[in-house]
């Protein structure tokens, strides 16, 4: 039986957790209602959305995490061919872009738009040039920032 894309999320989330433990930085989950807000070794609060590459869409991912207060994101983005992106944010340059992004009030959801192109990796900001975030994949020091 395929897991349901909420049990997915929740298996790439598990799994960058024990990555970054083997790494010697424990993340602890912050509550049971919010179950993609963790926090890091120094206290600092991490949204952790996931999202799969849609055959009807290649090369975009669209990620939900509700809203509040992070200090960092680590944006998930499983590809077609089953690869994880794992774009792990560092505080700074989360702080500039958070109050930028498109925010859903009826639901209580900041919004993201990941593309890929010539195989880099950008993260959409309404009316401005994309960010590149290539050089955050899997950069796990970010968590300890």
């Amino acid at each position: 039986m395929e897991m349901s894309p909420r049990a997915r999320g929740e298996d790439r989330r598990q799994e960058l957790i024990a990555d970054a433990l083997s790494r010697g930085i424990r993340m602890a989950q912050m509550t049971r209602t919010n179950k993609v807000c963790y926090l890091s070794p120094h206290g600092r609060r991490f949204g952790i959305p996931w999202a799969s590459e849609k055959s009807a869409r290649p090369d975009r991912w669209f990620l939900g995490l509700r809203s509040g207060l992070y200090d960092g994101i680590v944006l998930l983005c499983d590809d077609l061919n089953g690869t994880v992106h794992r774009c792990i944010l560092p505080p700074d340059f989360s702080g500039e872009v958070l109050p930028s992004l498109s925010t859903d009030q009826s639901v209580g959801q900041i919004k993201f738009e990941v593309t890929r192109s010539d195989d880099w990796l950008y993260l959409q900001i309404p009316y401005s040039d994309p960010r590149p975030i290539d050089a955050f994949l899997e950069s796990f020091d970010n968590l300890l920032l």
